[in-house]
């Protein structure tokens, strides 16, 4: 009897370890390459399934769903179907796990294949997964930055152009920002900068300083099918979802990728604020509100479009003090005098009847806003008075809001 035979008789008997330890003898045993790959994803897939967590909450699963069918009850198991279409019967269903059928030889619509190149194209897939699901076994067990490390590569395998998923710039943009989040949750100082500071690539995935390899010319030497460009955890997740949206035509689906890549933007923006990052929170932030006036515009939603825009121009969403005090100065140093002067509604002093120049119309105006009387000039009609108490009335909401702000992100 072979070591994989062997090995499939422990698997049928759930002794799941002493299987995948058969599985690891016989892949190294194999010659050809592609019964190598198969063994030793059958020893990866067993140990997932030696885990307690994912045995226990496997089996009360599948017995809470026998149950229901054994009493009537009819109701749409979304795992049950995608069990039917992508995981064998018995064991690999239970724990929900993918099938050795549907590794070898994907079901999915969304796999393309080229003609002539399906084995290459099927290992680039398949390093993809591996890295993904070796990223979510480090995640669940608490190896936060180890598991950064196999997002990032998970990321870059799913961004490769010979990749054949056709939504591969999404998966990669997930990979990037688990990468991402992994890193923050972590709490090391060291590589927690890394995260929207410091560049990398395929090179040096794992703290951001680029270490490639050199020949013996000193020339850089690096895979063809491997990204080169250097870019920090949020450049790469922008890079995978700008080239995502790039193949997404129909406005409601851009809308709906535009809508998902704003609440990744909120969950960075939040952990960054929380690491004490908030220069880059600021940035994230202003990032995601232009996603949402994207959305706006795909969604025709025109009047609130309006009001979005005109919030962004003044303060840049509330994210930016020196914005604010920008646009308060336009309007009360500016735009308002401007119209006290140019409509006649200001005079000059406190009686008579002679119009008030510009300058005293500016300091009026000013004078308006920290609710202080001057001499320089007064109103004579009644939308002027009534300008007057909202521009003191604006002054204390003015001081509130920057506070706010200054308080979020600076």
């Amino acid at each position: 009897m072979t070591l994989e035979q062997r090995a499939r008789r422990h698997e049928k008997i759930f002794e799941f370890d002493e299987a995948a330890h058969l599985y690891f003898r016989a892949a190294w045993l194999e010659q050809s390459g592609a019964n190598r790959f198969s063994n030793l994803m059958r020893a990866a897939s067993c140990k997932e399934r030696a885990q307690n967590w994912r045995q226990q909450s496997g089996l009360w699963e599948r017995l809470a769903y026998e149950l229901a069918k054994s009493t009537g009850w009819e109701f749409p198991d979304r795992m049950e179907s995608f069990r039917s279409r992508h995981l064998e019967p018995g064991q690999l269903g239970i724990f929900h796990i993918i099938s050795y059928t549907e590794w070898m030889s994907p079901s999915s619509e969304l796999v393309h294949l080229v003609k002539g190149e399906e084995e290459i194209g099927l290992r680039r897939l398949q390093r993809a997964w591996a890295y993904q699901w070796g990223a979510e076994e480090a995640e669940a067990s608490g190896r936060l930055t180890h598991a950064a490390r196999l997002w990032r590569l998970a990321g870059l395998s799913f961004a490769d152009e010979h990749c054949p998923l056709q939504d591969r710039y999404r998966e990669a943009a997930r990979s990037f920002l688990h990468g991402a989040t992994s890193t923050l949750h972590a709490g090391e100082w060291v590589p927690m900068t890394f995260v929207a500071s410091v560049p990398w690539n395929s090179t040096s995935i794992e703290w951001g300083d680029p270490k490639p390899k050199t020949s013996t010319e000193n020339e850089v030497t690096v895979q063809d099918d491997v990204q080169t460009d250097s870019r920090t955890d949020l450049g790469w997740h922008r890079y995978a979802w700008e080239n995502y949206l790039q193949s997404v035509k129909a406005p409601t689906a851009q809308a709906d990728a535009l809508d998902e890549w704003a609440r990744e933007l909120n969950q960075l923006q939040q952990l960054l604020v929380v690491a004490g990052d908030r220069h880059h929170g600021a940035q994230l932030y202003r990032e995601r509100m232009q996603t949402q006036l994207r959305i706006l515009k795909l969604r025709h939603r025109w009047m609130v479009l309006l009001f979005r825009n005109l919030y962004h121009w003044t303060s840049l969403s509330g994210s930016s003090v020196w914005r604010t005090l920008l646009t308060v100065l336009i309007v009360n140093a500016a735009i308002l005098p401007l119209l006290y002067w140019s409509t006649g509604a200001a005079r000059a002093g406190t009686l008579g009847p002679q119009r008030a120049s510009f300058p005293q119309a500016l300091i009026m105006s000013l004078a308006n806003v920290v609710s202080l009387s001057t001499s320089s000039a007064r109103v004579v009609t009644e939308w002027a008075s009534a300008l007057q108490v909202l521009q003191a009335i604006s002054g204390y909401f003015i001081l509130a809001f920057i506070v706010w702000v200054a308080q979020r992100f600076h």
